[in-house]
């Protein structure tokens, strides 16, 4: 057999047959969706990735968009496609002067390892090289730990390309439990007839053997010329897969004709165009970006038994060092917390609600509660997943370049799998004065009952999709059960009214500061009223209690501690007196009340605190009381004191 080694690749056109599935509709078997093409192709290629996972292994996904040298232009145009059809998307790409190309690559994974003919009869479910190659829709087990079941989302890669053309090279163990490079080139373009015969429109590039079709190359000649095209390349002993999709589509910003700016959650796009000019590569960057933390932000977050996110990111090439932060993207720093509280929550097997708060990286408090979902169902209550939802103070209004997605979301999201499905708004609850952030994940028995309401691009969860009768009843008993908790715990908690579109807490930002108030009672009354010089204002009765000084002293992890000196007048040592504090947030209309969690008060020199914004004790008269009053950083607030006298049961 001639060594044809550093030859052009040959190509292999399908033609139509019987069942035969053309190019242009492969483009359409992942459905309708609410992704973008460059979101669909993160998404689904993430998703890959943790699929394809070695075990005990952190799973490595990079991303990055360039325009590609000449060298390595020329290279896909001499040696890869030289052998077009006569009509194709590719050709197109390959004549135009400078285009671009994504490269996107898993590390720490399997490769596209199994056969390499797609009708041998050793080809299995986990024969991953003919799965992603050249069979549509071969899908995995639901509850398998894996979040695709479709298996149509390989043709995201072909979607996010103008060319719709990508090239796979990979290195994995081959049968011999040796490791083996292979690549190879697959178009997937209009059908068309030529020679009396039809075509379907998707071709492969790789090496014509005789009666057995065509196969990738394999070997050192893989390797040479994935080193040509790839800026990733493999080191030793490593294992994965790389993709360049050729010619990438960036997506196109939605014109908005709105003049609210708050009636969209987030950015919107309106269909694709061609990378053209470097604005748009800095574009798709961007949502390349973006996508991954969107979808991606819980493979980012440390897992409570190791303290290590379960996946790397390497989202910008050299320019994003760190594995562990996507570089230019929201860091999901709460639904992270509230993530893992749920894993916890669930870890524990929890039956009941359950609580915890706790601080976040801004200083803030992070109250978060999980709550048990279930459904009645073979006679008893199924547990069939958990939410959590936790809410802190929106202090500081976020700006334009805030990424919405951050914020206020229902986040949906498989169990094993942890990737998220979807985000779901709930603009008709009026929360302003507070971030929310909400996880639901169904129990682990319940897990393929979700997946069963999928579509195939994997980005919501229909009940009436789902094939089985008893998933689609598990699905709606669930999200009619998840709605119902986030309402209530979002309506408890609402804020006072907003003045000039700020809530109070928002102007109380402003504010920033301390702003005491001396408050005095008369004795045997419970109203109160402010005190000048020690007197009360209206009728010149010495107050019992008048507040002395407050000073702000240093705080610790993003909180406020202020030095508070109370003096008590009298000199009757059998007359105590009952002495009341209570700590409310300022704004410019009225009060926020503090809860719990954001107040610790205690006297100085005493382990015992008051957590919470009212203090309450006995003392006597003519004692000085030095207090210390904790609260988050930036809130300005006020001091209601009162005292009244204690007097002796008849």
């Amino acid at each position: 057999m001639t060594d044809r080694r550093g030859s052009p690749l040959d190509r292999y056109s399908k033609q139509h047959d019987h069942g035969a599935v053309s190019g242009q509709g492969l483009g359409r078997l992942m459905g309708a969706t609410k992704l973008t093409v460059v979101e669909l192709l993160v998404r689904e290629t993430i998703q890959n990735t943790w699929d394809a996972r070695l075990e005990g292994r952190r799973p490595e996904y990079g991303a990055f968009a360039r325009f590609i040298p000449e060298p390595r232009a020329r290279t896909l145009r001499e040696e890869v496609f030289r052998a077009l059809p006569p009509t194709s998307p590719l050709e197109e790409s390959l004549r135009r002067a400078n285009f671009a190309t994504l490269e996107v690559y898993d590390r720490e994974t399997t490769g596209l390892d199994g056969p390499l003919d797609p009708r041998s009869d050793a080809v299995d479910h986990t024969s991953n090289f003919v799965k992603l190659v050249f069979t549509i829709g071969s899908t995995k087990q639901a509850g398998s730990g894996s979040g695709g079941t479709y298996g149509f989302g390989k043709t995201a890669a072909f979607t996010a390309g103008a060319s719709r053309s990508v090239v796979y090279w990979t290195v994995c163990r081959n049968p011999e439990g040796e490791l083996e490079h292979r690549l190879i080139g697959v178009c997937h373009g209009d059908d068309y007839s030529d020679g009396g015969h039809r075509y379907t429109g998707v071709h492969w590039w790789g090496r014509m053997n005789g009666g057995s079709g065509l196969s990738p190359i394999v070997g050192e000649e893989a390797k040479a010329l994935g080193e040509k095209l790839f800026s990733r390349h493999f080191q030793e002993g490593e294992t994965g897969t790389s993709i360049m999709v050729i010619d990438p589509l960036v997506a196109k910003e939605a014109s908005d004709e709105s003049d609210d700016p708050e009636e969209h959650h987030e950015r919107r796009f309106e269909g694709a165009g061609r990378v053209q000019n470097r604005a748009d590569l800095m574009e798709l960057r961007r949502q390349v970006a973006a996508a991954a933390a969107k979808f991606a932000w819980p493979k980012l977050t440390p897992l409570p038994e190791t303290g290590q996110p379960p996946m790397k990111f390497h989202i910008g090439g050299d320019d994003d060092p760190d594995p562990d932060v996507i570089a230019g993207a929201p860091d999901f720093e709460a639904y992270k917390h509230t993530l893992n509280a749920l894993r916890e929550h669930q870890r524990k097997d929890a039956a009941a609600e359950s609580q915890t708060t706790i601080p976040t990286a801004d200083g803030q408090l992070l109250n978060i509660v999980c709550y048990p979902i279930r459904r009645r169902g073979e006679g008893r209550l199924l547990h069939i997943g958990d939410l959590a939802v936790a809410r802190q103070h929106r202090l500081i209004d976020p700006g334009a370049d805030h990424d919405a997605l951050a914020t206020n979301a229902l986040c949906n999201m498989r169990h094993d799998a942890e990737l998220v499905v979807e985000y779901l708004e709930r603009q008709e609850i009026d929360a302003d004065a507070w971030n929310w952030y909400a996880v639901f994940k169904p129990r682990a028995e319940f897990d393929a009952h979700f997946a069963d309401a999928e579509p195939p691009a994997h980005d919501s969860w229909t009940a009436g999709h789902a094939t089985d009768q008893e998933a689609s009843i598990t699905v709606q008993r669930a999200q009619r059960s998840v709605d119902q908790k986030l309402k209530e715990f979002l309506r408890r908690r609402r804020s006072t009214p907003k003045v000039a579109g700020q809530s109070t807490l928002r102007v109380a930002e402003t504010l920033r500061g301390f702003v005491p108030e001396t408050m005095t009672e008369d004795a045997g009354s419970s109203r109160s009223r402010r005190s000048t010089a020690g007197r009360d204002p209206r009728n010149g009765r010495k107050e019992l209690v008048v507040l002395t000084s407050a000073s702000p002293v240093d705080g610790v992890d993003g909180r406020q501690t202020f030095a508070v000196e109370l003096d008590v007048s009298g000199d009757d040592p059998s007359s105590p007196i009952g002495l009341a504090l209570e700590v409310r947030a300022r704004s410019a209309v009225g009060y926020e009340e503090l809860e719990e969690q954001d107040v610790r008060i205690w006297p100085v020199g005493s382990e015992a605190v008051t957590r919470g914004p009212r203090h309450q004790r006995q003392v006597e008269p003519g004692e000085r009381v030095s207090l210390r009053v904790e609260v988050p950083r930036g809130t300005a607030v006020d001091l209601n004191v009162t005292g009244e006298k204690v007097t002796a049961d008849a």
